[in-house]
């Protein structure tokens, strides 16, 4: 993630950021796929506009990323006009292949491995 400057910086969470990413961790599939409108907000104790300001903030951290190509493959399948978002640092094995670096595979369990995943990326 880069601050105002355009300097990269290590990437930390507040509670409720934690509990939504880990959230998404483990609901994850072979997509790292997710989108606003298939969080469980019972299971993660918030409110519709207090998880939206929380989603929106792990986007702004660089957590997930807006991916145009998902929301309108959803669309074309005649899914639900949603906006879909991918986790920037690939999470499942079958993402991960489509890095540069195919052949570095690492585990995403928890909010923890991720952030070590990104802020490896960072340094």
């Amino acid at each position: 993630m880069k601050n105002k400057k355009g300097e990269k910086k290590m990437i930390t969470l507040t509670e409720k950021e934690t509990t939504l990413v880990q959230h998404l961790i483990d609901r994850n599939d072979g997509t790292d796929a997710h989108s606003f409108e298939w969080i469980d907000l019972k299971k993660i104790n918030m409110n519709q506009n207090e998880a939206k300001g929380v989603f929106g903030s792990i986007v702004d951290k660089g957590i997930l990323d807006y991916s145009e190509f998902h929301t309108d493959l959803r669309k074309e399948s005649g899914g639900e006009d949603i906006e879909i978002y991918t986790f920037s640092t690939p999470v499942n094995e079958e993402q991960q292949e489509h890095r540069l670096d195919a052949n570095v595979f690492y585990e995403v369990k928890n909010v923890s491995d991720l952030l070590f995943q990104m802020n490896k990326e960072v340094a």
